[in-house]
């Protein structure tokens, strides 16, 4: 109920819908498929840690010190909901779920950014990214709240 009702826009609650149905495209999954890469790691995390959909967004370094930016004691959850409830209880806004979704969005841009466009990640570049987002959704938002 909470994904799509949302003030987010609707890629946003797409996206977080196939993360929670454990669909989108990783490289584990890649590999599954019988599809070759030269390397199936975590491009955010170099030690050679396969990526999987829970690594990226849940216990990969970079995601544990990006989900930071939110001043939120985030331990690795074990699972989505969890991460979804502590967050909810530690930031205390009705706007939760769009931090939420605008963080793991961000991750997955930063992600694409380095395998497709050959940049370089840092906190600083996906507290941009972010903040850009979270404009656009402000658009989205109702005037009464």
């Amino acid at each position: 109920k909470l994904l799509w009702k949302s003030s987010c826009q609707p890629k946003h609650n797409v996206f977080f819908w196939l993360l929670l149905k454990d669909r989108l495209r990783t490289r584990n999954i890649v590999r599954g498929k019988n599809m070759f890469l030269e390397s199936y790691s975590c491009v955010l995390y170099q030690n050679d840690v396969e990526e999987t959909q829970d690594h990226l967004f849940l216990n990969c370094p970079f995601a544990i010190a990006y989900w930071g930016v939110l001043s939120v004691d985030f331990t690795p959850p074990r699972s989505y909901l969890d991460m979804v409830l502590t967050v909810k209880d530690q930031i205390r806004t009705a706007f939760f779920m769009t931090a939420i979704f605008t963080m793991c969005w961000t991750i997955w841009g930063t992600r694409n950014d380095i395998i497709f466009k050959g940049t370089q990640s840092s906190l600083m570049e996906c507290k941009r990214a972010s903040a850009k987002e979270l404009a656009l959704v402000s658009l989205r938002i109702k005037s009464s709240l």
